[in-house]
C-alpha cells in the first residue's frame, strides 16, 4: 500500500515536469499575445499548484486517497484567480489539467 507522502511526491513531480514544460514555452515569441505572455498564465496555474501541494499537510488517519481528493479540490478552488487579463481562461484551464493530474497520482 502506498503512503500519503509517496502519491504527494508523484504528484509533486508530474506537476513539476508540466510547469517546466510550459515555462520553456513561454520563451517562445509565438506565445506572445499583445503584451502578454498566456504561456506564463499557464506557469502560474501550475505554480500555484505546485505551491498547494506543498502547503498542504495530511490529516491525521487520512486516508491517501483522500488526501489526492482534498487536494485536487483545494486546487480547483484557486480557479477564478488567475489574472484579470486572462479573458480566454488559460489560467483556469492550467488548473483544471493540475486537478486532473493530482487525481492521476492516486495509490495504484
Amino acid at each position: 500500500m502506498e503512503t500519503i507522502e509517496t502519491v504527494r511526491q508523484r504528484a509533486l513531480a508530474r506537476l513539476e515536469a508540466k510547469a517546466l514544460e510550459v515555462r520553456a514555452r513561454s520563451k517562445d515569441r509565438f506565445w506572445q499575445n499583445g503584451p502578454y505572455n498566456v504561456q506564463r498564465w499557464v506557469e502560474r496555474g501550475y505554480n500555484s499548484a505546485i505551491d498547494t501541494v506543498q502547503q498542504t499537510a495530511p490529516a491525521a488517519g487520512e486516508a491517501p486517497a483522500d488526501y489526492i481528493d482534498r487536494l485536487a479540490a483545494k486546487v480547483y478552488s484557486s480557479r477564478e484567480y488567475g489574472p484579470d487579463a486572462d479573458d480566454e481562461g488559460w489560467f483556469s484551464g492550467a488548473i483544471d489539467d493540475a486537478c486532473s493530474i493530482i487525481r492521476d497520482s492516486k495509490p495504484m
